[in-house]
């Protein structure tokens, strides 16, 4: 049998090992390189650049950049005291008058002062005057004791008492009563009214806040400790 033998490849030159030829203490292989020979610089294409415009020169005040500040929210007082009020006209709906009075009370005295002293004593608020039998009173004071039933009080379910005004604030008219669902089964009253209760500010509230928390810190201060109520046993 024939054996083929195969030549073996040929031996490539090592790159040469150590420190370069011709190096010397405290010379950089960069010297020993040469000088890299500089790139030549591209051309651009295109149109060519437009020129800068001059910025123009500020007069007065800068102008602040970036969103301007937002306004302040304005207070609780502010806000109430902008909304529109709504004034409800208490029309009388006696037949023939046009009066128009600012709430129940005033409605009230009218009626009584204008229509229930004229004879015959005849209602003619509302329904009452388009029926064809209308009921005779025999004195005033039972037909204003009708109208205040029949007539007044479910008119007051639709539109309230309106805004009272008794002069001074905080005070009352002697003969007003305390109404009887603030009392009890013998009169007495157990519920308290918060009709001149007065209406907290929010400056006010603030403050009482405030004060309440400054409180509440000093009653933390002044608790007894842990250490002098446990108790001491002896040995």
């Amino acid at each position: 049998s024939t054996t083929t033998s195969v030549p073996a490849p040929a031996s490539q030159p090592s790159a040469g090992r150590g420190r370069p030829k011709g190096w010397k203490p405290g010379m950089s292989y960069a010297s020993l390189r040469g000088p890299v020979p500089e790139k030549p610089a591209k051309e651009r294409t295109g149109r060519p650049g437009r020129p800068s415009k001059p910025k123009p020169i500020p007069v007065g005040i800068p102008k602040r950049r970036g969103r301007p500040p937002k306004a302040p929210s304005p207070l609780p007082w502010q806000v109430y005291r902008s909304l529109p009020t709504p004034f409800t006209a208490f029309l009388c709906e006696w037949s023939g008058c046009k009066a128009e009075l600012h709430n129940l009370d005033t409605l009230r005295r009218h009626v009584s002062v204008v229509h229930c002293r004229k004879a015959p004593l005849v209602c003619h608020w509302g329904k009452c005057a388009q029926s064809t039998s209308p009921n005779q009173f025999p004195d005033a004071t039972s037909l204003r004791a009708h109208v205040e039933k029949k007539h007044l009080i479910p008119f007051s379910w639709h539109t309230g008492d309106g805004p009272q005004n008794y002069g001074a604030p905080n005070q009352r008219p002697k003969d007003e009563e305390i109404p009887d669902y603030l009392k009890d089964a013998q009169g007495n009253q157990v519920t308290p009214s918060i009709r001149d209760q007065e209406v907290e500010d929010f400056a006010t509230w603030k403050h009482n806040r405030e004060k309440l928390k400054d409180l509440l810190i000093r009653l933390n201060e002044n608790l007894p400790s842990e250490e002098s109520d446990s108790p001491v046993y002896e040995d």
